[in-house]
């Protein structure tokens, strides 16, 4: 492919593409704080019929009309939300999954009337799952793309994103600590006088024209992905909200590049003739972006919250371990068998065992160092206590309390040792057992 050619066929979609999405994801950030994802969703519902409307009113898709119309169905959708919800006494949720639902199947039959005229270029596709072919960069003949005159020709549909991506951060920067207090504590941003409704308006409004100017790229039904995905992949990254707005608005930026990168040019690499939609490769990636985060992320991921757990579990192993065999050398019991270590398996056992003797609490024969014995018995004496306590304080019986202290007796403080009862410590526990002396 040479350079013309890639210039006006595939830049000018695919800036439009990434325009769009990371106006979406910005913007679902704060819908995603605000626990209103799914408002993008009834946004894109409830815009059909205005868009259809402003395209057969205009007989063209000029941004403004689009915009207008879809923007003066979200607000005549908006009215009609806070009427069915107050003379049919019923929830939020309920009011607008009728109007909206009613909305988007409105949208669907005036779609299927214009199919019919053949003066006017809509088709339910189009609108439903965009159309980015038709997103071409062609300038005058003569005149290279990056002359005055190349620039004068740029699609309409990559200012209107690039406008709505602009207006979008400029919107979260200008008002980001108002929009942070609005987002995180409502009622208190309303009890110091903030304009919580202005800016729940202006977000709306902001959403709408995300919505609308996503139309040629994603079309207005997968536009939800883009809304919703980044902001939440993102989300289990980071707990900064600057970083998050940045991140999502990258990672909107990412989505949308390598979804029309691989729906056009994948499928040949892999030696087959056809391309994929990008509309649709987009909204896959952005799925795979949110699954791969819940898988992977450093913190709130699977894996990673697996691999703490085998840590905690693998601790308190060890921990069981040496005080097994405390109580064994202590003559408190005479069983030698590994059925009171509950918390893994023969095979981890015999690995944990391995990690005792490497650190020096185990002999090579497999008996308590000197450094092991003083460990185990700080485990014991922690297990000792918090029987005692749960009989004494919590007045439980002495034969009921022997589990519940084999899960407390691996608690920490943070950067203060062993948790141990705030309580007189006795000599003995309510076994007639020796409670170890503290080290």
């Amino acid at each position: 492919m040479s350079a013309a050619t890639f210039l006006t066929l595939d830049l000018a979609p695919m800036l439009t593409a990434a325009c769009a999405s990371a106006s979406c994801a910005v913007l679902g950030s704060w819908l995603l704080l605000r626990r209103q994802s799914l408002l993008g969703d009834a946004i894109s519902h409830s815009v059909l019929p205005g868009l259809v409307a402003a395209f057969v009113i205009t007989q063209s898709r000029e941004p403004a009309a689009m915009f207008l119309g879809g923007a003066t169905a979200g607000i005549v959708a908006a009215m009609l939300v806070e009427v069915v919800r107050r003379a049919g006494r019923t929830d939020s949720g309920t009011a607008m999954g009728v109007v909206f639902s009613v909305s988007f199947a409105l949208g669907v039959l005036m779609l299927k009337q214009v199919e019919r005229s053949t003066a006017v270029d809509l088709d339910t596709d189009c609108v439903l799952y965009g159309d980015l072919s038709r997103i071409i960069w062609q300038p005058p003949a003569g005149h290279p793309h990056f002359s005055a005159e190349g620039l004068g020709a740029i699609p309409r549909e990559l200012w209107a994103s690039a406008l709505v991506l602009a207006c979008s951060i400029t919107f979260s920067a200008a008002f980001f600590r108002r929009l942070a207090l609005i987002s995180f504590d409502p009622g208190l941003a309303r009890s110091i006088g903030m304009p919580v409704a202005t800016a729940s308006v202006v977000l709306t409004m902001l959403v709408a024209a995300a919505v609308v100017s996503s139309f040629d790229a994603v079309g207005s039904i997968i536009v939800i992905a883009m809304l919703v995905a980044p902001p939440a992949a993102v989300r289990m990254y980071t707990d900064r909200l600057r970083t998050q707005l940045l991140l999502s608005g990258l990672l909107g930026l990412f989505v949308a590049l390598t979804g029309y990168v691989l729906a056009g040019f994948g499928p040949r690499a892999l030696g087959f003739e056809f391309a994929l939609s990008p509309s649709g490769m987009i909204a896959a990636v952005s799925g795979m972006t949110l699954f791969a985060a819940i898988l992977c992320s450093p913190r709130h991921g699977i894996i990673a919250r697996r691999l703490r757990w085998l840590r905690v579990a693998a601790d308190a192993t060890r921990e069981d371990i040496i005080a097994h065999l405390y109580r064994i050398d202590e003559g408190t019991i005479r069983d030698h068998s590994d059925r009171f270590i509950p918390h893994a398996g023969p095979l981890v056992r015999w690995i944990v065992q391995r990690r005792l003797r490497s650190e020096g609490l185990l002999t090579p024969t497999g008996q308590l160092s000197e450094r092991g014995r003083a460990r185990a018995a700080e485990i014991v004496r922690s297990h000792r206590l918090w029987e005692s306590y749960l009989v004494q304080r919590a007045g439980l019986r002495a034969d009921h309390v022997h589990d519940t202290a084999m899960q407390l007796e691996h608690l920490r403080a943070p950067g203060a040792g062993r948790l141990v009862p705030d309580a007189p410590a006795p000599d003995r526990d309510p076994h007639d057992k020796p409670i170890p002396p503290a080290p």
